[in-house]
């Protein structure tokens, strides 16, 4: 989705566990010889036993949907691993692998409607993004999901104070993957060079914010830091290595809009 957006001040959002955040009241519809299942786009879908809500779109297609390997273990936890501890795949292929195992079972409307049933904006967030355009900042949403799902979950959640998102995110062709740079994935800290002006950076994720999160930083904006603070997260990243003042981990977005206000007007 894309709009005259020259000259404007912008702010990078990784949407995953950033903006969004899993929905605790979900429950499956209903449940069928000790087998829950839920009702996707008029049809009964069964959803993996072990399945528990996260805030993170494709790690709950994943746990909802995905196979098992002949030990019962979830071949997108495998590849989860293989990722980000063995090295043996890429970041790019173990968010492809996931997203075509998922939907062997379900269809892309099918994920789309379990995206919005198993998530929800994060506290605050909605009016944060009132006033962020009320300080004249342009929110682009930068993320390594895919933008046929992606963009129907903002809209549904966000229609009244942004109704044509502008999202950065791999490519769904049919149900195949294929990525925004190179094969598959999104390299977001080349999103935020082609961008220019962008004062703000928003995510959760060390691997997968990190890059983006750093060329803002470097080019004298902020970084918000949201959900874990473990090893993995962007708060581990910019609290070893960013300048004091130029980042503030956030709870909510209940007190960002007076961060985005001064940096604003000291540009």
């Amino acid at each position: 989705m894309t709009q005259n957006i020259k000259n404007n001040i912008f702010s990078g959002h990784d949407i995953d566990d950033t903006s969004l955040e899993k929905n605790p009241d979900f429950k499956p519809d209903f449940h069928r010889d000790g087998h829950a299942f839920v009702i996707l786009c008029g049809a009964e879908v069964q959803i993996n036993d072990t399945f528990v809500p996260t805030g993170d779109t494709l790690v709950n297609l994943r746990e909802a949907f995905g196979s098992v390997n002949s030990t019962g273990e979830l071949w997108g936890r495998i590849w989860d691993r293989q990722c980000k501890e063995t090295k043996e795949l890429t970041f790019e292929e173990h968010i492809r692998l996931q997203f075509e195992d998922a939907f062997k079972r379900v269809s892309v409307p099918q994920a789309i409607e379990f995206a919005q049933r198993t998530l929800r904006p994060k506290k605050g967030f909605s009016d944060f993004l009132t006033s962020l355009q009320a300080s004249g900042v342009t929110p682009i949403f930068i993320t390594n999901g895919a933008d046929l799902i992606a963009g129907p979950v903002m809209q549904h959640f966000f229609h009244d104070v942004l109704p044509a998102p502008i999202i950065h995110a791999n490519k769904l062709v049919g149900d195949q993957v294929l990525g925004l740079h190179g094969d598959v994935g999104v390299a977001k800290d080349q999103v935020v060079r082609e961008l220019g002006n962008v004062l703000f950076f928003f995510g959760d994720s060390r691997s997968g914010d990190g890059p983006g999160a750093k060329a803002v930083h470097d080019r004298g904006g902020h970084v918000f830091t949201l959900s874990s603070k473990g090893a993995g997260s962007l708060y581990s990243l910019a609290n070893e290595t960013f300048k004091e003042g130029s980042w503030t981990h956030l709870d909510d977005y209940l007190t960002a809009a007076g961060v985005v206000t001064s940096v604003v007007n000291n540009h």
